[in-house]
């Protein structure tokens, strides 16, 4: 999790007329300014943020989603479908690729539904386990954990922590800590850390105890 002083000056930043993109010299801090752009519906500062923080190799294939998604919003589906579609070509291994095919079928640009189906059927899916989680949330918990641990879609991943978080269930304090523990996605064990942080059972801060000890991240520690 980012210093949260740390966000709160880039939050501070973009409400500022005279910000530049440009003055970010760490490509983390672009990804995350984009970020609190997208939340201030700032499209075009949320572009420019994102293509600098496409430089860092490392966020390239997440920062080139959220462009995409930025492009597609002001209606600029010829850019949009370009990075998508090149984010798909040269990021093969990414788990950022189904959601960028799922994107792309959104909007019309997605080609064949066939060559797609293996991400719809999970948003599907997913959209069911929300109305269960919510009738019968007992027997959705271990179906969304297996999507969590299954899925290569990193929306997918993303919904499904936030529908743990949803959950009374005590077993979702172990859910989450383990996910953090194994999972190398930054973005993902975030949202994780959140919703962990947001329980309010002992388990719950035990696990988060056991995660700020065991890290030498100082910006997780300040959570």
């Amino acid at each position: 999790m980012r210093n949260t002083f740390k966000t709160f000056g880039l939050l501070t930043l973009l409400i500022s007329a005279t910000t530049a993109i440009s003055q970010f010299d760490d490509p983390q801090d672009s990804y995350e300014y984009g970020h609190a752009a997208m939340m201030s519906k700032d499209w075009l500062d949320a572009i420019k943020a994102f293509e600098q923080a496409a430089k860092e190799r490392k966020l390239k294939a997440a920062a080139s989603y959220w462009q995409a998604y930025a492009h597609y919003q002001l209606n600029q589906n010829a850019q949009a479908k370009r990075i998508l579609e090149r984010l798909i070509k040269t990021q093969e291994q990414s788990q950022w690729v189904d959601d960028a095919k799922v994107l792309l079928f959104e909007h019309g640009d997605g080609g064949e539904p066939a060559a797609y189906q293996q991400a719809i059927d999970e948003e599907l899916k997913l959209f069911t386990l929300q109305q269960l989680m919510f009738n019968q949330p007992d027997k959705a918990l271990p179906k969304v954990q297996a999507l969590l641990e299954q899925s290569e879609s990193i929306r997918v991943k993303q919904n499904a922590i936030q529908m743990l978080g949803l959950s009374d269930s005590p077993k979702v304090s172990d859910i989450l800590f383990e996910f953090i523990s194994k999972d190398d996605n930054i973005d993902l064990q975030r949202v994780a850390i959140q919703m962990l942080s947001m329980r309010d059972d002992q388990n719950s801060r035990d696990r988060l105890a056991k995660l700020y000890d065991k890290t030498n991240d100082q910006d997780t520690k300040m959570i």
